[in-house]
């Protein structure tokens, strides 16, 4: 008889196969018995894969046409537990900084039974667990060859499943640095102009995940790395930015200024004809934004450049020109940053035409109605620029 394999695992197919001789007849029957399992098969050949595990003492015999029976042949039949299979699914992530957390997960198959037990070990640090799965973050610095490996219900250990695991740890983290700051534009700009703010830092883990922006004036402007303003309160800003990394450490401040301004608008009024040695009233008006402030208003009576006359509070001024002429005033206003705004306002002044219309009227008996101050007033004035012509 032929038995294979033999060994075998229990749970594989084991083929059977037997011969024998009549020399006065034939074959009509055979029989295979094991002392275990007791009667296997009626037929010359077959395969089984229902053999009890352990030693089988196999046995077997032929029956010729006389119904006579051969003697029985023997052979010894070893199935073999099958040991379990065990590999690695993951070891994430590798390689890992020290003391971060690793995930391990194995799995396993017993074709003959079910695992009762999971073992996994380390070459650095020994014995980690006997789960499946399981999460570390105590592992030692270095290389680890990491073996998993494990038993079935009748104890038998699979062989072992291997994997490199490498536990580093990192330099030591410093602070990232901001290099410097851009704003685009770079020069003072109007109130409600666009900015772009713009910075360029390092860090010697490249892994910056924070950022501040401020103002001296307005606070905290941005929490992104880049982003574009046009709300920025008028005044010289100093501008800052600290940047930090995923440990947590903060950059030092960056700094640069940034003015933010507004031209205030000056009014000087409308232009006017005027008689000599009488007092005009000057009303000019300065405008500007709602957050600024005029701080100053002066006058240039006469357009020589010189501002003869200045008023913290208005621009309301008077003031008698005794000499016919055209003057070219100028208003100017300044406000609260220093930025000026200047109107001008043309003043004629003339004592011609008013003399010779008072002149006229006074022949043909007719006078305005005038109180008695007033003409008094006209005619001492008349009496005034006469004398002075001579």
């Amino acid at each position: 008889m032929n038995i294979d394999p033999n060994p075998a695992f229990y749970g594989e197919f084991v083929h059977f196969d037997g011969d024998g001789h009549d020399e006065d007849g034939y074959i009509v029957n055979w029989q295979w018995y094991s002392d275990r399992d007791g009667y296997l098969s009626g037929n010359q050949s077959f395969s089984t894969d229902d053999l009890s595990m352990g030693w089988h003492q196999i046995s077997f015999r032929a029956e010729n046409n006389e119904g006579r029976w051969s003697n029985w042949d023997s052979a010894p039949l070893d199935i073999q537990n099958q040991p379990p299979q065990a590999w690695i699914v993951e070891i994430t992530p590798n390689p890992v900084q020290y003391q971060y957390p690793v995930f391990f997960s194995g799995d396993a198959f017993d074709n003959d039974g079910y695992i009762v037990e999971w073992m996994w070990n380390s070459s650095i640090d020994g014995f980690l667990s006997w789960n499946a799965s399981f999460e570390e973050d105590k592992l030692s610095e270095g290389l680890h060859h990491i073996s998993f490996m494990v038993m079935d219900d009748r104890g038998f250990w699979s062989e072992k499943a291997y994997f490199d695991l490498e536990v580093f740890v990192p330099p030591p983290n410093y602070p990232p640095v901001v290099d410097f700051i851009t704003l685009i534009p770079s020069e003072p700009t109007d109130k409600g102009m666009p900015i772009e703010f713009e910075g360029q830092w390092h860090d010697d883990n490249n892994n910056v995940v924070e950022y501040e922006w401020f103002s001296s004036i307005d606070g905290l402007l941005s929490a992104d790395s880049q982003f574009m303003s046009h709300d920025l309160s008028l005044g010289m800003h100093e501008i800052s930015l600290r940047v930090r990394d995923y440990e947590g450490l903060w950059s030092d401040y960056k700094y640069t200024t940034h003015e933010v301004f507004v031209i205030p608008t000056a009014n000087a009024g409308e232009d006017v004809d005027v008689l000599p040695y009488l007092p005009i009233q000057f009303s000019g008006v300065g405008i500007t934004d709602e957050d600024d402030v005029i701080v100053k208003y002066e006058w240039d009576f006469d357009g020589d450049g010189i501002f003869e006359w200045s008023s913290t509070e208005t621009g309301l001024a008077t003031y008698v020109y005794n000499q016919d002429g055209v003057y070219h005033t100028e208003f100017r206003v300044t406000n609260s940053a220093g930025y000026t705004a200047l109107d001008d306002r043309i003043i004629t002044v003339s004592s011609e035409e008013a003399i010779q219309q008072i002149d006229e009227e006074t022949d043909s008996g007719f006078l305005p109605s005038l109180s008695v101050t007033s003409v008094i007033f006209l005619l001492g004035l008349i009496s005034l620029i006469r004398n002075k012509r001579k």
